[in-house]
């Protein structure tokens, strides 16, 4: 299993933000563009939107955009409902690979911090 940044649980000490909320009332709305800002602006830097434009294009942001759809539209409720602390990672007998950006720590990210919690919870890898 492979955990990319994950959303949950907040690290020690986080303050939960308010980028979830605003971003299921923009897809609630219709307003995919509004909510690319919101959920995008909250975990990247200042300036990923010239970046990710320049690099893949009007076209392929505007993919990317709509590909986001699925999570608001079909995902989310699962999500809302998933309790972190009684997910049962202690019981895994996979191999688990948590992964944070390289850049996360200066950019000021929480990942790292939130791959801390579920990596405790692990079993140790057998030998």
């Amino acid at each position: 299993m492979v955990l990319l940044e994950p959303a949950l649980p907040y690290a020690a000490g986080e303050p939960p933000g308010d980028a979830m909320r605003r971003a299921v009332a923009a897809a609630a709305e219709g307003d995919w563009h509004g909510l690319t800002a919101t959920s995008r602006g909250s975990v990247c830097s200042p300036g990923y939107l010239d970046v990710m434009t320049r690099v893949i294009g009007t076209g392929g942001f505007r993919k990317s955009v709509l590909s986001g759809r699925y999570f608001f539209e079909h995902e989310r409720a699962a999500f809302a409902a998933w309790d972190a602390d009684a997910a049962g990672l202690e019981a895994l007998r996979r191999p688990v690979l948590l992964v944070a950006g390289g850049e996360g720590e200066r950019l000021g990210s929480p990942y790292r911090a939130r791959n801390r919690a579920p990596a405790a919870r692990l079993p140790a890898p057998s030998r």
